[in-house]
């Protein structure tokens, strides 16, 4: 049962990990439904998705910061890929030889942005 449990957050109502929750099992009795353990492990399974579903969850995505250091030159195509890919600026610093762009950008656009730089 708690097996099934964990299984069920897992994969959560829309494809991700829930975390941060708690689960307390209150009791369990049997009934013409339920009455082996496989049944309690797939009626616990089911009763964890439904909570879930009613439990109006909110999917926060996550997302990661990085650090580009460049020289001057290249500015323009630098700042054209953080706006392309919707990148979150925190700060720039600039010096004679070299520009530093911090900021964050959202996971599920990581990976096309590791491949154009």
């Amino acid at each position: 049962m708690i097996t099934n449990i964990y299984k069920a957050l897992q994969t959560g109502t829309q494809g991700y990990e829930v975390t941060d929750l708690r689960v307390t099992i209150t009791g369990g009795k049997s009934t013409p439904v339920a009455f082996n353990s496989k049944d309690f492990a797939n009626l616990a399974y089911r009763a964890t998705v439904l909570a879930l579903q009613r439990s109006c969850i909110q999917l926060l995505q996550p997302y990661l910061s990085f650090e580009v250091t460049y020289p001057p030159f290249y500015n323009q195509n630098v700042m054209k890929l953080i706006a392309v890919h919707q990148c979150i600026i925190a700060d720039i610093r600039y010096d004679q030889q070299r520009i530093t762009v911090l900021g964050s950008v959202s996971a599920k656009n990581e990976r096309e942005i590791t491949k154009n730089w």
